[in-house]
């Protein structure tokens, strides 16, 4: 291991110091994930697009420090640096260009894209390893592969860009991070495609090539930074509206307590349930507020509806008055506790003490009859 830092330091460093950054940051990015599940949070696809761009040109990295790639000549290690290329420039480009961060279909496509420029880093590699030489058809191949996968690259870039230019006039949202964003997308793109052609007509010079990935991996650590400070700042969001939302909440439940406990002052109190024709919107003038926000309190709160919440103090009553005069009759228990007609008080009387009024009447009279004997 020492030896392969030693070898990275003096022979590409580069590269050395693109994997050393590219490593820094995915075990960020691994961290941030941890604390993303253990708090809950819904997962992100940003930081799972950030994680899956990283991890592979990190490892990429690692590999082509390991056999050395600058030990070897010909056609296949400096095409493969041109991949290195593209697969680190694939997160630069699809970061500044794609403002929507929960959009599941771009995030595939990144993906997609990540896994099928790291399979061609992967592969090559594996070759130079093995020291196979490339027949010249084979290189002229990858040699329009390479021009074209840019190419792509650069006019997906710049059709994102335009839709987001478009978005922007909608909604009056350019900024300076929008400048900002473009001009380190502008710089990518010209760097790279120069690169490119420089390696097509005069070959692969080290030099700009180790330029070239330096500004690559600066900017993508720019924009790590920035990725994940919009992330905290729209987690910190969520926090303060939650806490406003509770705030709320309590708010509301004091009050609901407060209208309870009035609700429940003014029924044991002024007894408004002795009026049989008594109703809701009597009540809630009484108490200033409006009977939708009554009947919910009474709901919620208490497990009952508006006439079964009244007919349960009537019932009460019945009890109070049948026990400071046994010798009421049905029909003036009814009358007196503030029941209209003897059906309802009937269905109340089995709703509340599961009897009829008239075996209730009759079991609590035994009762005190079997109590005065004794």
């Amino acid at each position: 291991m020492k030896n392969i830092f030693i070898i990275g330091i003096f022979n590409s460093a580069s590269e050395f110091l693109s994997l050393i950054t590219f490593l820094t940051l995915s075990l960020s990015l691994f961290h941030q994930k941890i604390l993303q599940k253990k708090s809950g949070q819904e997962n992100s696809f940003v930081l799972m697009c950030l994680t899956i761009g990283f991890v592979s040109n990190t490892i990429i990295l690692f590999i082509r420090q390991m056999i050395h790639v600058e030990k070897f000549s010909g056609d296949l290690p400096n095409l493969m640096s041109l991949f290195l290329i593209l697969q680190i420039l694939v997160p630069v480009t699809h970061f500044l260009t794609n403002k929507r961060d929960s959009d599941k279909k771009e995030s595939r496509i990144f993906c997609f894209n990540v896994a099928i420029l790291f399979l061609i880093n992967f592969s090559g590699l594996i070759l130079i390893a093995m020291s196979i030489k490339l027949p010249a058809q084979a290189v002229f191949l990858i040699k329009s592969i390479v021009l074209i996968i840019l190419f792509g690259i650069i006019a997906i870039s710049f059709i994102n860009l335009k839709n987001q230019q478009k978005e922007q006039n909608e909604y009056n949202s350019g900024n300076a991070f929008n400048i900002l964003d473009n001009s380190f997308l502008l710089s990518s793109l010209i760097t790279s495609f120069f690169i490119v052609l420089q390696y097509m007509f005069n070959g692969l010079n080290y030099h700009y090539y180790g330029s070239v990935i330096f500004t690559l991996t600066t900017i993508c650590a720019i924009v790590f930074s920035r990725k994940v400070k919009e992330q905290k700042n729209r987690y910190n969001e969520m926090i303060e509206e939650l806490k406003k939302s509770n705030k709320i909440l309590r708010m509301e439940d004091n009050k609901a307590n407060e209208l309870k406990l009035r609700l429940i002052k003014y029924f044991e109190k002024d007894k408004p349930y002795l009026n049989k024709d008594l109703s809701i919107i009597e009540v809630s003038v009484y108490l200033y507020t409006n009977k939708t926000y009554l009947s919910k309190i009474i709901n919620d709160y208490m497990g009952q509806n508006f006439n079964q919440f009244t007919n349960s103090y009537r019932i009460e009553e019945v009890k109070r008055l049948f026990i400071a005069d046994r010798n009421l009759t049905i029909q003036e228990l009814c009358k007196k506790s503030g029941f209209g007609c003897m059906a309802s008080f009937t269905i109340a009387f089995r709703i509340f003490l599961g009897s009829s009024p008239a075996d209730w009447c009759k079991s609590i009279r035994n009762q005190w009859d079997i109590n005065e004997e004794s």
